[in-house]
């Protein structure tokens, strides 16, 4: 029976030789052997008991032994114990081809893994196979973009906008980093894991820059999380990719910063309003206001290179995929634009009142309205797919993946429709106010409302798998990362929840008296607050 301690050995028992076959101790092992330093007579004895014990059929050994075993008090059972383990424990994942020991240690959570690694030389290269631990790194697409911890900020008094970044100092975790090898994405899976535990633990860096003075931040964008510290030359790097944080605000600008030093780099002008809409990919940014103008930014230079309109009142949202922008106006209309060439492709007609949401996905347009339907358009032809219909007030809010279509409403519910088939799955109920704010990520929906309350959703079955309750004013954002939950609130408050549990984990950021968290973006290892 192996002792414990060893969950990493499997006892296999090889058969005893047959009769007249050679023992595991035979007479010649007896005089190099250290523990028979006995009298000469008894090693004649040992001898002569060998042997005769040699000359037995196999079932006589067996028998033997048997009446040997029962014969041994307690120091003897254990010296019996000692001689035989080493003979019976096989390090099994050593001895099979490499393509199954492999497949038995896909079996293993990333922690215990890295515990196998410490097992021996052969556990070890296997445990740093690069395949498995980039799947590793892709289910942890789980978005590795994490929060921060506890901080507080005194701006609540001041109408003046505040950026709020966090960023996560990077702490050593024995448990992790102790079986580290020279695999990049086993790095890369224990920096984010790194990133996460600093999440939890509360350790974070805070910085604070006045952006809007005297005016409301109405767009927040932060670009994708800052380079890997430790890039690998061999692979393609995407980490030469700047680092920006980009603001719009009802004060008639954009603004970019620099999140490493929380410098402004560019105040973008030309807008005759406020800049109700913004979205960036790469070094090109499109923005919309309320002067009834979409316009095309080279974030590089600060330089505005298309003024496109069409547009009869507020540009109200917009959604870029590549070198196509959808825009939605309080004109009750949508509009398809190539920002490369600033170009108006196509006007999409139908809606009856303000367009408040649109998402686009590159080939499908999703569009909500006041008129409370949400229509579904080929992005190709401009035509028409589906009017979904089912809510009786506003709609303030959706999201879409692409598959799944999810609306909220000022009537409380929130519709969670097909969008290839238009099919409506669920009518979600139990919010007592207006419906403003959904986040979709995969199977989940995190929906934030002015009653206070945070519900987190799985979009499958239409069950409400949380209810999160805490803060004391409207629910302003909200959003999944890596496991946990982010919400902002007209309370001033940032609050972190596990999303599995449902559990409050802490206060990520607590303002004055009068604070309100108007937007929240995050990353791996930073978030960014509008106040």
């Amino acid at each position: 029976m192996t002792a414990p301690g060893t969950p990493m050995a499997l006892d296999c028992s090889p058969s005893l030789s047959a009769g007249g076959g050679s023992s595991a101790y035979g007479r010649d092992d007896l005089a190099d052997a250290t523990m028979w330093s006995v009298e000469p007579e008894v090693q004649q004895q040992v001898h002569r008991w060998l042997g005769f014990f040699e000359k037995l059929p196999t079932d006589g050994r067996s028998a033997a032994l048997t009446a040997l075993v029962r014969q041994l008090d307690l120091s003897e059972t254990l010296l019996l114990h000692a001689e035989m383990r080493p003979l019976l424990v096989r390090d099994f994942v050593a001895l099979l081809p490499d393509e199954l020991g492999l497949y038995v240690l896909s079996f293993l959570d990333p922690v215990s893994l890295c515990m196998a690694s410490m097992v021996s030389r052969a556990w070890r290269r296997l445990a740093a196979d690069t395949i498995m631990w980039k799947r590793m790194c892709m289910q942890m697409a789980l978005s590795h973009p994490c929060l921060p911890s506890s901080f507080r900020a005194e701006a609540g008094r001041s109408p003046t906008a505040f950026l709020a970044a966090l960023e996560f100092a990077e702490s050593e975790v024995a448990a992790l980093c102790s079986a580290l090898g020279d695999m990049t994405w086993k790095q890369a899976y224990l920096y984010a894991r790194r990133v996460d535990l600093n999440v939890r633990e509360g350790r974070c860096q805070p910085m604070l820059m006045t952006c809007h003075v005297d005016h409301v931040i109405t767009c927040l964008q932060l670009d994708q999380d800052r380079p890997n510290p430790n890039p690998n030359p061999r692979r393609h790097n995407t980490d030469a990719k700047p680092n920006r944080i980009v603001s719009a605000s009802d004060d008639h600008t954009i603004k970019v910063w620099d999140p490493e030093t929380g410098a402004c780099t560019h105040t973008m002008l030309g807008h005759l309003g406020g800049v109700w809409c913004c979205q960036h990919e790469g070094d090109t940014l499109v923005t919309g206001a309320t002067d009834r103008q979409l316009r095309v930014w080279d974030l590089r230079t600060g330089r505005c290179v298309h003024v496109l309109s069409g547009h009869t009142s507020t540009v109200r949202c917009l959604h870029l995929a590549g070198d196509l922008v959808v825009t939605g106006s309080r004109d009750t209309t949508l509009r398809l634009w190539n920002v490369k060439e600033g170009t108006c492709v196509r006007m999409l007609a139908g809606h009856t009142e303000a367009v408040r949401c649109v998402r686009f996905d590159g080939v499908t347009i999703v569009s909500a309205s006041y008129d409370k339907t949400v229509r579904v358009w080929d992005a190709a032809t401009g035509a028409l797919t589906h009017d979904l219909r089912g809510h009786t007030d506003k709609i303030y809010s959706l999201e879409f993946d692409g598959d799944i279509i999810a609306s909220g409403s000022l009537d409380q519910t929130i519709h969670v429709w097909r969008a290839a088939s238009g099919e409506l799955l669920h009518v979600l109920k139990g919010h007592t106010n207006l419906v403003g704010h959904l986040h979709l990520k995969e199977s989940v929906l995190v929906s934030g409302n002015a009653d206070h309350t945070v519900r987190v959703w799985d979009v499958r079955d239409g069950r409400c798998l949380h209810l999160l309750e805490g803060h004391k004013r409207p629910i302003r954002c909200a959003t999944i990362i890596s496991g946990m939950i982010v919400t902002g609130a007209d309370d001033g408050r940032v609050k972190l929840w596990d999303l599995q549990t449902g559990e409050f984990l802490r206060d990520v950021l607590q303002l004055g008296v009068g604070g309100v968290v108007w937007r929240l973006e995050c990353r791996r290892s930073r978030m960014v607050v509008a106040l």
